[in-house]
């Protein structure tokens, strides 16, 4: 008796993939987390495919802020203007690309939460597991600004950790010298005199957070 086996659309591109890159070594893996994009290529991609779909679908919302990705070096993309972007990173955005209407509810109801968390001790170091990768890191925080319309509590903080942001491991050399604090230093302070480090904001209790790739940290304890 023959079995009957059915399979989706998605089964059949997943084949169709793996055929067409049989013998290419540059196959990326698409983690579950991601359900967004896996639902929308499968659980494999290549290198050029991620390209087409960063360019096609995040591009656009980036109002040119952006730069196109034009390559794949060492495990790793490279966008246009040189800087080595990690595969994870990458991923994130295409899966948040693809669950706009998912996040823009997630969006709105963490904005309507309101924020009871007092600021942060200014010099102040913190411990703090980030959301991206579960690891600690320290945190500290330079200076405090508060929100012209709603009020909520923005910092500029050093961060130091395994990790890294834009390509750049997370120390606090590069967090003085990071396009973040550059902006922020040109924008409100004369001759770059302003406070220096990564731009973050409350995100709950003992939550505060960045853009996506940054992402959230949660505070265990302070260290000084």
């Amino acid at each position: 008796m023959k079995k009957i086996i059915r399979l989706t659309e998605n089964d059949l591109a997943r084949i169709i993939r793996r055929v067409i890159n049989e013998g290419n070594d540059d196959i990326i893996k698409i983690p579950k987390k991601f359900k967004a994009l896996r639902m929308e290529i499968g659980d494999e991609s290549t290198p050029s495919e991620i390209k087409k779909l960063w360019n096609k679908y995040v591009l656009p919302d980036t109002m040119g802020d952006t730069p196109k990705l034009s390559s794949f070096e060492d495990g790793k993309f490279v966008n246009a203007d040189g800087k080595s972007l990690p595969v994870s990173a990458i991923l994130d955005e295409l899966n948040y690309a693809f669950s706009d209407e998912e996040d823009e509810d997630d969006y709105l109801v963490e904005q309507s939460t309101p924020q009871k968390q007092a600021p942060l001790n200014i010099k102040s170091t913190y411990e703090a597991i980030r959301s991206t990768d579960k690891q600690k890191y320290q945190i500290t925080i330079n200076s405090i600004y508060t929100g012209p319309d709603d009020g909520y509590n923005g910092y500029m903080a050093s961060i130091v950790g395994p990790g890294t942001y834009e390509g750049k491991e997370l120390t606090a050399q590069n967090a003085a010298a990071g396009e973040v604090a550059a902006k922020y230093r040109n924008s409100l302070y004369p001759n770059n005199m302003g406070p220096i480090g990564y731009d973050l904001s409350d995100r709950g209790t003992n939550v505060i957070g960045g853009n996506t790739e940054m992402g959230n940290f949660t505070i265990i304890r302070k260290i000084k």
